[in-house]
């Protein structure tokens, strides 16, 4: 199983720290960002959502994409290990043309093996151990800790190009990793996900054709523009229902703003995308 890892430049979206696993032997987990976990003491058990199973020791790396639903498994009585949140940079629509490239970064999207060991990919491990050296939050001293996760991603990004050219599949991008054109499109969509929108008006909005821009979407990002728009709207219907969020919405007030006309096409969506219902979601025992 490989984790897609977009072009762009990484940055901090949560918590880097050392964890001794206090839960039950079995939770499950849900994120809407990246989440690589070093494994330090103990054995752990990952089932993926298309039912592959993975079992980490001390060395063991685990790299689990946005928005994949696992289960999470504690073999044996002890379990500690270093999980490292991030996500990467949005560009915000009113960005001008000529920093695009800067705002985004040049880097191309790159397979990394979801799990691999520290003598498989022994820079990953020492960038990590850098982090881990620094002993803060990302809140604390942002600038120094991105600076670390920058070489962290830099060195998942290396190990997924070696990676991918042992294999004989290379799906890697690699003629072009950034248009300032498909930018600006995905950040109106990510600033009003609930919006109807239409390709053809996005595209002419940046001088294309509605084809032309599916081709450069799905050549850069693997994706449509309308999966872009779904995309948008589950990370909003992801935010709005997380399980001990401040705000309680009900599944109907959720689908709307959302801008889902029917609740029950969202409800089928939803648990297509994120494998379980918006209920089992809100009121269920998964961490987020």
């Amino acid at each position: 199983m490989n984790v897609r890892l977009p072009p762009g430049i990484p940055t901090c979206s949560g918590g880097c720290d050392l964890y001794a696993w206090a839960r039950p032997n079995s939770v499950r987990m849900l994120f809407s960002d990246f989440d690589l976990f070093m494994i330090m003491k103990g054995r752990m058990g990952i089932v993926w959502p298309d039912g592959t199973r993975s079992t980490l020791s001390p060395g063991g790396f685990a790299l689990i994409p946005p928005h994949a639903l696992v289960q999470v498994q504690k073999i044996g009585p002890v379990l500690e290990y270093w999980f490292c949140h991030f996500n990467f940079r949005l560009i915000h629509s009113a960005t001008p043309n000529r920093l695009q490239s800067d705002y985004a970064g040049p880097a191309q999207q790159v397979l990394v093996p979801a799990v691999f060991s520290r003598t498989q990919a022994p820079g990953v491990e020492r960038a990590f151990r850098a982090i881990t050296k620094l002993k803060i939050k990302p809140y604390d001293v942002p600038w120094r800790f991105e600076a670390a996760l920058l070489r962290l991603v830099g060195e998942l990004k290396h190990f997924g190009w070696r990676s991918s050219l042992r294999s004989s599949r290379r799906e890697t991008v690699a003629p072009q990793s950034h248009d300032a054109r498909l930018s600006s499109v995905l950040s109106r969509i990510n600033a009003e996900p609930q919006r109807d929108w239409a390709v053809p008006e996005l595209a002419a909005s940046v001088g294309l054709s509605a084809d032309r821009l599916n081709t450069i979407s799905q050549r850069i990002t693997r994706r449509s523009i309308k999966q872009h728009v779904i995309d948008a709207r589950f990370q909003l219907a992801f935010e709005l229902l997380r399980p001990g969020g401040a705000e309680r919405a009900s599944i109907k007030e959720v689908s709307a703003r959302c801008g889902f006309a029917s609740q029950h096409f969202f409800c089928r969506q939803f648990k297509r995308y994120f494998k379980l219902t918006p209920t089992e979601f809100r009121d269920g025992t998964v961490i987020t």
